[in-house]
């Protein structure tokens, strides 16, 4: 609770006898939003939804394809405009799928994907975003980018 931050010991959401800041950092426990709360505890405490029961909320399962960060099914320069100005405009809307527009994979929604994507249409020979591109799937990659939704997958 808020008095265990306050008092600086670390949280167990599952009562274990581990801090979910231990568990996490030595890969016992997952945390694939990076909440700093063991999955299976935002599971139980009904912060994230599991509908299959595999223990993974399904937020970090969901099908996307990287590059489209605009979610509108194609990947083209509007990805990078929209992704621009999310970045750099006030009031811009707030992109639906993080990881769409994580076009480097690097964890981090930033200037960087814009360039990458930029330079993967319009630089003959750069490499394309990596999976899931060019058609729907789940990221590979255990990183913090989540997709809230995603209407044009599965």
């Amino acid at each position: 609770d808020d008095c265990d931050i306050a008092n600086g010991t670390s949280l167990d959401c599952n009562a274990n006898g581990i801090s979910d800041v231990t568990e996490i950092a030595s890969g016992t426990s997952l945390d694939c939003n990076c909440n700093s709360v063991p999955d299976e505890c935002d599971i139980t405490s009904g912060y994230s939804v599991d509908l299959d029961g595999n223990m993974v909320p399904d937020s970090c399962e969901r099908e996307f394809m990287r590059g489209d960060c605009n979610v509108d099914s194609e990947t083209n320069i509007a990805d990078a405009i929209y992704l621009l100005q999310y970045l750099f405009v006030a009031l811009s809307p707030i992109p639906e799928c993080f990881d769409a527009c994580n076009n480097n994979d690097d964890d981090a929604v930033d200037i960087t994907d814009a360039i990458y994507l930029l330079s993967y249409l319009f630089v003959s020979g750069n490499p394309a975003p990596p999976a899931p591109f060019g058609s729907c799937g789940i990221d590979p990659t255990d990183d913090c980018a989540t997709c809230d939704n995603y209407s044009f997958c599965p």
